[in-house]
């Protein structure tokens, strides 16, 4: 039994998308609509934790870092 590989323009592995060019842009655009797409949840919610002070410090590092962070080594010196 003969076994293929299959050319794919993008691979997703540990978390980091790869393309065939590997130019990162399918990786930062992915990054860039989930960091969107958060932003409109801290725009609602920055009228209501205003006044409770470090919630939305904890937020940032619980939902918006991990994204900003993982993988920079990879890609970031490239």
């Amino acid at each position: 039994m003969e076994k293929y590989l299959k050319k794919v323009l993008t691979c997703k592995y540990l978390g980091i998308r790869f393309d065939d060019q590997l130019s990162w842009r399918n990786h930062i655009d992915y990054i860039y609509n989930k960091l969107k797409q958060l932003t409109g949840i801290f725009y609602e919610l920055r009228s209501m934790l205003a006044y409770i002070g470090g919630w939305l410090q904890n937020i940032y590092y619980a939902f918006v870092y991990p994204y900003l962070l993982y993988g920079t080594e990879i890609y970031a010196n490239t």
